[in-house]
């Protein structure tokens, strides 16, 4: 891909100390392997998620339909699918819940405490959760669930709230005073949508497309990617790194956004002098991106990057196997899973 062309550019013209260039004799890093390390807290975490299900199959007390849906992707991301594999039957009641949350209109009902600040948060990572899920799901089970078609209509739901811009809000349109589009829900509802039509769903490419250009507009020069197109110009690492791994996996391998983002998350994670500490004010949230970010990258960068930030996330995680901060337990131990999950590559949405 041309975006590994410029990360190996970078690598060379970038100078001073930088974490990636350290000569400590670091292990040949293959992409499809993980360390026994890894895969243990990997496994930890996933254990503290199974426990943490209520009867009625949710994760967690705040943000609950958001985390339901990520702790499903979790489940998948360590190679289980519905009703199938160690956590077949968490991923199925993650689904139930997150199904029983939909409504015909098309719109997620909220749940949990702090539910209503991230509307539109919520309900992208539930479509993404049902997307990736949906062709484990049996026929007469889909059926049953009227699967299909709620997810149509929640795509439908999603294209309806776009706004004039090109992005997406906190909440749809005319609900609350938090209507304005900006970029950290705009990313999480393209990968919504991407995955929805890798599923065989219908979705409005020219939509998609403009929701492509908000991204692209909230470049700014130096590399990073603000907040809003026209009002709020804060600039930050992690939304610049949820930036790039969307513009990347939506087909755009080669612009002069991605490559002076690219060449921005690197400055940031040199500065922090390792990887992990970049995110410094949305740790789960921010590596979550940077993770797809270099993966995508592929080349010595990944090789070097992932032993180091795995190593920062697994040195969070507490005895009992769970992350914290918070936007809650359930939401930041879903978020270190799928981060560590990486490489093999059992989500769609993490293949290059």
């Amino acid at each position: 891909m041309a975006i590994r062309s410029c990360l190996i550019l970078t690598l060379a013209a970038l100078s001073g100390t930088s974490f990636a260039l350290q000569s400590q004799q670091e292990p040949v890093f293959r992409s499809e392997a993980l360390t026994e390390k890894t895969r243990k807290s990997i496994e930890k975490g996933l254990e503290y998620l199974r426990r943490a299900r209520t009867e009625h199959g949710s994760i967690g007390d705040k943000f609950v339909l958001a985390t339901t849906s990520l702790a499903g992707l979790a489940f998948l991301g360590g190679g289980s699918q519905y009703n199938r594999g160690e956590y077949g039957t968490e991923v199925r009641d993650c689904v139930k819940f997150v199904v029983q949350e939909l409504s015909l209109s098309g719109k997620f009902r909220s749940s949990g405490k702090s539910a209503r600040t991230s509307q539109m948060h919520s309900q992208g990572y539930a479509l993404l959760f049902l997307a990736e899920v949906y062709g484990m799901v049996p026929p007469e089970e889909q059926a049953q669930l009227n699967l299909r078609e709620k997810m149509q209509r929640s795509i439908q739901r999603l294209l309806d709230a776009q706004t004039r811009h090109g992005g997406w809000g906190y909440h749809f349109q005319h609900e609350s005073g938090f209507g304005s589009d900006e970029s950290s829900t705009t990313v999480c509802v393209i990968q919504a949508l991407r995955a929805c039509r890798n599923a065989g769903f219908t979705v409005d490419r020219g939509r998609v497309d403009r929701a492509i250009d908000y991204v692209k507009r909230c470049a700014t020069e130096d590399g990073s990617f603000r907040y809003q197109v026209s009002e709020d110009q804060r600039t930050s690492y992690e939304l610049t790194a949820a930036a790039v791994a969307t513009l990347n996996a939506s087909g755009v391998y080669s612009s002069a956004e991605l490559e002076r983002g690219v060449a921005y998350m690197r400055t940031k994670m040199d500065e922090a002098r390792n990887p992990g500490a970049a995110a410094k004010n949305f740790y789960y949230y921010g590596n979550f991106y940077a993770v797809q970010a270099i993966h995508q990258s592929g080349g010595d960068l990944w090789r070097i990057y992932y032993p180091q930030i795995t190593e920062h996330i697994i040195s969070k995680q507490q005895p009992k196997g769970f992350w914290e901060n918070s936007r809650g337990v359930g939401y930041a131990t879903a978020m270190a899973i799928l981060s560590l999950e990486l490489p093999l590559q059992y989500l769609p949405i993490f293949q290059r």
